[in-house]
């Protein structure tokens, strides 16, 4: 199954069961609003991950229990490619560095 790496855990994330990729699309990030930057960036302990300027993706992942939530991540060609082939799939979350969420 395919990993999907988060550096910490955030408000966004309905579960940590594996969610199904049902769309991807590049935007610039100032295209995204600012509420939406506040939902996919705040972490669990309130903080908000530093957003780097330039081109992005948008994940939209669906959990288990059906609830949508979207994943922001910098744009490559590469891991466009590498997304877009796995639309439909369902990803493992990681969240690198927890003792219980961490690589299986």
């Amino acid at each position: 199954m395919p990993e999907i790496h988060f550096d910490a855990i955030y408000r966004k994330m309905p579960n940590f069961e594996p969610a199904r990729l049902l769309q991807i699309f590049r935007i610039d990030r100032f295209e995204l609003s600012l509420e939406f930057l506040k939902h996919d960036l705040r972490r669990d302990d309130g903080t908000f991950y530093p957003l780097s300027y330039g081109p992005k993706m948008v994940l939209w992942f669906r959990s288990v229990g059906g609830e949508l939530w979207p994943a922001i991540r910098d744009y490559t060609p590469e891991q466009y490619q590498y997304y877009e082939a796995r639309i439909g799939l369902s990803f493992d979350i990681i969240i690198d560095g927890h003792p219980y969420l961490g690589r299986r």
